[in-house]
């Protein structure tokens, strides 16, 4: 009831000319019509986060609903109010501008630019757009392609004599059902860099749980204090495994980067065309990237209605419309600088291009000279820490989720940063550079002695393989420990221990306040935290690289992993919508509790994956075949 006085009060007070006619409909419904005045409060919300009641109030001739939304700290605040017909959306946002300047401790707390007030109603009857049309437009088309290639397709097996020609043999690339069978078949062969679609497959579930849980925590609660509790509770911490489950790819990433790429390097003795590099990228990630956005930007907003979807969309709406194009251009990691970007998970994908762009030179300089590589990557790690603290120092960053990662600026400024995330890279890359130069030591060993790999791997350790190893050592040094039973369960063991540390580390930090840790401790953790977790996992994946693991090295180098894989660029793509129609579509804002948190993340797994399957047999399957065809790779 006390919101409901407190947006009263700024109509009654209000003297701006151009809603008058809201003033006076209010007015003469007050004094006039008590019941129709009660319904008005009845539907309205009465609390914070509150929707109301939307549809009731839209039955009502003589009502508008409409819901306001802002930012005070780190809550989402919206609240559904049923006022006279007259009365525009603008009239309410005016009022409580006007408001706030005249109370400068209420200006403090909310943040002014957050302040949206819309009618959902108008909003979900508004024309189709231009976008959204041709939206419909091009996936319409795509879903003709797609026929006729699976049309084509299949007459052509059952006259298999005949070679498709011309368009014919492009649309092919499109059928349904040969993308099914590429998508479903199983490695010809296998070795322990399988390994990666396992972690990658369970990396990917862990992230979208973290997900789901983080984004119904800033989303508008009726309990939002409720929130507090749960980023500073010890059991909630296990969630904060999936936000650093992105190192985990970043450094498998750097890892075949740098392994793949420098054989490459060495089999056409330096002479790599660098812009088939990029363009195999581009073509790599973009169709089905700029597809799934180009779904976010025009259809996605058609799909919900109500207050909540409202709520969402003036989340959005922002920088969707104004900063749209730093998506596609790979730099909405930066732009815009003081707000989410749009669809803001992409942030990720933003890094590892452009760290897939400046990581020729590495190349480069590494296959001049390998010392080169290995001290370029070492000075970009020291950069990293550096630029890491002085930044984090001066504007007070603090460690943790309630007091770093939920700050908006923190986020914005430090979480996706390249500067601040190329340590998992780098990491990666510089495992990758040693491992091939361990295996090109075994390799060198195997031609000069003409014996069998096993004899050669129980005299790798000794001062004997060293001899024959030459230039090598470093690599088998860096490597080789990984046949002793102790070393391998001590590098469990640091491995886990780093990365536990570095998420429960804030753990007494969070519940005590900002002030709980020195200047110095917050420095030193955020500094490290990203590096400690790379290589923790790097501590895990190195001795499994070489075959031991036992049963885990089993299970992720199953050949489902290996299947599920190929999907998951489109499920990290793809999740986050899942999850964000969930908590939006419904007619009240959530309430925070573990299962309603925790058990639609279930659904969320299986509609996505369903979801990324067709995503990647419409759209991924196809532009890998045509690039196969078109440039014979």
């Amino acid at each position: 009831m006390a919101w409901w006085i407190f947006i009263l009060s700024l109509l009654t007070i209000s003297t701006l000319g151009d809603i008058q006619a809201c003033q006076k409909d209010l007015n003469d419904i007050i004094n006039n019509s008590p019941n129709d005045f009660g319904m008005l409060v009845y539907y309205s919300g009465r609390d914070l986060n509150d929707y109301g009641q939307y549809y009731e109030c839209s039955k009502l001739d003589y009502a508008r609903y409409v819901i306001i939304t802002l930012q005070i700290d780190i809550i989402s605040v919206a609240l559904g109010i049923c006022g006279p017909k007259s009365c525009e959306p603008n009239d309410y946002k005016e009022n409580l501008l006007s408001l706030l300047n005249k109370y400068p401790v209420a200006q403090n707390l909310v943040n002014v630019d957050s302040i949206n007030v819309k009618d959902p109603k108008h909003e979900s009857n508004a024309p189709f757009t231009t976008g959204a049309i041709t939206a419909m437009i091009f996936f319409g088309t795509l879903v003709l392609i797609i026929i006729m290639g699976t049309i084509i397709e299949r007459k052509s097996q059952a006259n298999p004599d005949k070679r498709l020609r011309g368009w014919r043999s492009l649309l092919v690339c499109f059928s349904f059902t040969a993308n099914l069978t590429k998508l479903t078949a199983y490695p010809e062969k296998y070795d322990n860099l399988q390994l990666f679609n396992g972690v990658r497959v369970i990396a990917m579930v862990s992230i979208s749980f973290g997900h789901s849980f983080l984004t119904a925590l800033s989303s508008p609660s009726i309990n939002p204090l409720r929130a507090f509790d749960i980023v500073n509770g010890f059991w909630h911490h296990f969630v904060y495994y999936a936000l650093y489950s992105v190192d985990f790819f970043f450094v498998m990433a750097g890892f075949l980067l740098a392994y793949l790429s420098l054989g490459e390097l060495q089999r056409r003795k330096g002479r790599m065309n660098w812009l088939m590099f990029i363009i195999h990228r581009i073509i790599r990630i973009c169709p089905i990237y700029f597809s799934v956005y180009f779904f976010f930007l025009t259809l996605y907003p058609l799909m919900g209605s109500g207050p909540g979807w409202q709520v969402l969309s003036n989340k959005n709406n922002y920088s969707c419309e104004k900063y749209w194009w730093s998506v596609p251009l790979f730099i909405n990691n930066f732009i815009p600088d003081n707000r989410y970007s749009c669809m803001a998970w992409s942030w990720f994908i933003a890094n590892d291009m452009q760290f897939y762009i400046f990581s020729p030179v590495i190349l480069i300089l590494h296959y001049k000279n390998k010392i080169y590589g290995y001290c370029a990557l070492i000075l970009l790690l020291i950069v990293n820490v550096v630029v890491t603290v002085v930044i984090s120092s001066e504007n007070d960053y603090n460690p943790g989720v309630r007091y770093g990662l939920f700050n908006t600026d923190q986020f914005l400024h430090s979480y996706i940063r390249p500067y601040f995330r190329m340590n998992s890279y780098i990491i990666g890359m510089m495992l990758g550079f040693v491992y091939k130069g361990y295996k090109e030591a075994i390799e060198a060993v195997k031609e000069r002695t003409e014996i069998e790999m096993q004899p050669n791997e129980e005299l790798l350790g000794s001062n004997v393989s060293r001899r024959h190893l030459g230039k090598g050592s470093i690599e088998v040094m860096l490597i080789g420990w990984t046949r002793v039973r102790f070393y391998r369960i001590a590098a469990y063991i640091v491995g886990l221990t780093l990365i536990t540390a570095v998420v429960f580390g804030p753990y007494n930090f969070s519940n005590n306040g900002v002030d709980y840790w020195t200047k110095g401790q917050k420095l030193f953790y955020i500094g490290s935290e990203h590096l400690f977790v790379a290589l923790g996992f790097v501590f895990c994946i190195v001795p499994m690289i070489e075959g031991h693991g036992g049963w885990m090295l089993s299970f992720l180098t199953s050949k489902y992993f290996a299947v599920a894989a190929k999907i998951s660029f489109s499920y990290y793509l793809i999740h986050p919508m899942i999850i964000l129609f969930y908590i939006y579509s419904h007619d009240q804002s959530v309430y925070i509790q573990d299962l309603i948190i925790t058990y639609p993340w279930v659904t969320t797994v299986i509609i996505s994956t369903f979801i990324s399957i067709f995503t990647t047999l419409a759209i991924e399957s196809p532009m890998l075949a045509l690039e196969k065809k078109v440039f014979g790779r």
